[in-house]
C-alpha cells in the first residue's frame, strides 16, 4: 500500500501536431482526493485519458495501481467519468446503469447503491436524455462508481451542478477516500482546491505546481512577498522610463513637424514653453501613476505599511522627474534617433543602480557613490521606505525633496538649453 496509486514520469503527448503535455511528472498517494486544476484547454482531459490508458503518448511512462496505464487488469479497478457525460440518452438511468454493471460483472445491487450515492433516486426511471445537465453529470459519476474501483478518475464531475449538489458530491468523494479509494478529480473552479488533499496545477501543458492546498497557499503568499520586495523599484522605474521616452520623442516630433518652430516665433519665453509641455505631460504622468499604483495595490496584492497618499506622491514626483529629463533631452537633441541614444546615458545607469538587482548598501563604494547622484535611486529609496514603514522621517522627506529638486533643475536646464534658432 506504500506504492503510489498513480506515477507519471516525463510524460509527453502530442495531438494534431501540437504538444499538449510536456515533461509531466508526479505521483498520487493512495486513499487521497487529488485535484487536477487548470484553465480550460490546459491539458487536463488529455492527462486523464493518458492515466486511464486511452490516450496515445509520445514518450514517458504512466503507471497506475502498479501496472502500466491501459493494462487489461486495470479495467475493473478504475472508474472513469468523462467530461461530457458518456451514457446512453435513450435509456432510463436504471437501465443505463444495469447495462454498464453487466459489462463490468458487478452485482445487480450495485445499481441501487450508486443511485442512492449520487442522489438520483427520484430520477431513476427518467430517460437520461431528459435529465438536466447536473443530473446527467451525476449519472455519469454513478457509472464510474459501479463495481469496486480502487481508483476514480473524474473529469470535471461537478460542472453544471448547483452548490448544494456540489457539496453532496464532495462529501461522497471524501467518504470514498476514507474507505481507501483514490480519487483524481479535475476542475477549472479554483474554489474547489481547498476540498482536496493534494493539488496538481496544470497550465499550457506543463505542471506548474503540486502539493497540499496549504503548501500552495504558502507558495502564493511567498510570491506576493517577493513581489512586494521588488515592487518599489518597479514603481520607480516604469513611470520614470515611460515618461522620459514619451516626452523626449513626442517633443522632438513637434520639432521635426515644425510645430515647435512656430511656437518659438510666438511671444512666449523658453521657460514658459517648457513649463507648458511639463504641465501637459505631467497630467499624463499622473494618470499613468494612478493606473500603475492601482493595479499594484489591488490586483497584484502590493502590501504597504505607510500611507497610500505618500506612495502616490513619490511615484507622481518620480514620473514628473522622467518628464522633466525628457524635456531636457529634447531641448538639445536634433532628431528622435538622437534622443533615443541618450537613453543609456540618462536611464540605464539609474535602472541598474537603483537597488532592483543589488541593494544599494551591498554595492562597492564606486557604484554606491555613482548611485548617490542619480535621482531615480532616491525615488526607489523613498518608495521602499513607504512600503516597509509608516513613519515619515527626515530621510523620507529628504528623498522627496531631492526628487522634486532634480525635476525642477531639469526643467530649468531644458529652458536654458532650448534654442530659438536652428544652427
Amino acid at each position: 500500500m506504500d506504492e503510489p496509486a498513480i506515477e507519471v514520469t516525463d510524460l509527453r503527448v502530442r495531438r494534431g501536431g501540437q504538444e499538449v503535455l510536456r515533461d509531466i511528472g508526479f505521483t498520487v498517494r493512495r486513499g487521497t482526493v487529488t485535484g487536477l486544476l487548470g484553465p480550460n484547454g490546459c491539458g487536463k482531459s488529455t492527462l486523464m485519458r493518458s492515466i486511464v490508458g486511452v490516450q496515445i503518448v509520445e514518450s514517458g511512462r504512466v503507471d497506475v495501481l502498479g501496472k502500466p496505464a491501459g493494462h487489461p487488469e486495470l479495467r475493473r479497478r478504475i472508474g472513469y467519468a468523462t467530461q461530457d457525460p458518456a451514457i446512453y440518452a435513450d435509456l432510463t438511468v436504471t437501465e443505463a446503469l444495469r447495462y454498464f454493471a453487466a459489462v463490468l460483472g458487478a452485482p445487480a445491487s450495485d445499481v441501487d447503491r450508486v443511485v442512492a450515492q449520487t442522489g438520483l433516486t427520484g430520477s431513476a426511471r427518467t430517460l437520461v436524455g431528459r435529465l438536466s445537465g447536473g443530473q446527467r453529470g451525476r449519472a455519469n459519476v454513478a457509472v464510474a462508481l459501479l463495481g469496486t474501483p480502487e481508483l476514480l478518475v473524474l473529469d470535471e464531475p461537478t460542472v453544471g451542478s448547483d452548490p448544494e449538489l456540489r457539496d453532496e458530491l464532495w462529501r461522497l468523494f471524501h467518504d470514498l477516500a476514507d474507505t481507501g479509494v483514490t480519487l483524481l478529480i479535475s476542475s477549472h473552479v479554483m474554489d474547489e482546491a481547498a476540498r482536496c488533499d493534494d493539488l496538481l496545477l496544470l497550465h499550457q501543458g506543463r505542471l506548474l505546481a503540486r502539493g497540499t492546498p496549504e503548501a500552495l497557499l504558502r507558495y502564493v503568499l511567498n510570491s506576493e512577498q517577493r513581489f512586494s520586495a521588488i515592487a518599489p523599484a518597479l514603481l520607480g522605474i516604469f513611470p520614470f522610463t515611460i515618461m522620459f521616452l514619451l516626452t523626449s520623442v513626442t517633443t522632438l516630433r513637434e520639432r521635426t513637424t515644425g510645430t515647435l518652430e512656430r511656437l518659438m516665433t510666438l511671444p512666449i519665453g523658453k521657460l514658459d514653453l517648457i513649463l507648458g509641455y511639463a504641465l501637459a505631460f505631467g497630467l499624463l504622468a499622473v494618470l499613468q501613476v494612478v493606473v500603475a499604483a492601482g493595479i499594484s495595490l489591488t490586483w497584484l496584492g502590493l502590501d504597504i505599511a505607510g500611507s497610500v497618499w505618500v506612495l502616490l506622491l513619490v511615484v507622481v514626483l518620480d514620473a514628473l522627474l522622467g518628464t522633466a529629463l525628457g524635456l531636457f533631452v529634447s531641448a538639445f537633441a536634433r532628431t528622435e534617433f538622437q534622443a533615443i541614444q541618450f537613453l543609456p546615458v540618462f536611464v540605464l545607469p539609474q535602472f541598474l543602480l537603483c537597488g532592483l538587482f543589488v541593494p544599494r548598501g551591498d554595492m562597492g563604494w564606486v557604484l554606491s557613490a555613482i548611485s548617490d547622484v542619480l535621482p531615480l535611486c532616491y525615488a526607489v529609496d523613498a518608495l521602499t521606505q513607504v512600503t516597509r514603514s509608516a513613519d515619515v522621517d527626515g530621510t523620507l522627506v529628504r528623498n522627496i525633496g531631492i526628487i522634486a529638486g532634480c525635476a525642477v533643475l531639469a526643467l530649468l536646464l531644458g529652458a536654458a538649453t532650448l534654442r530659438r534658432r536652428t544652427p
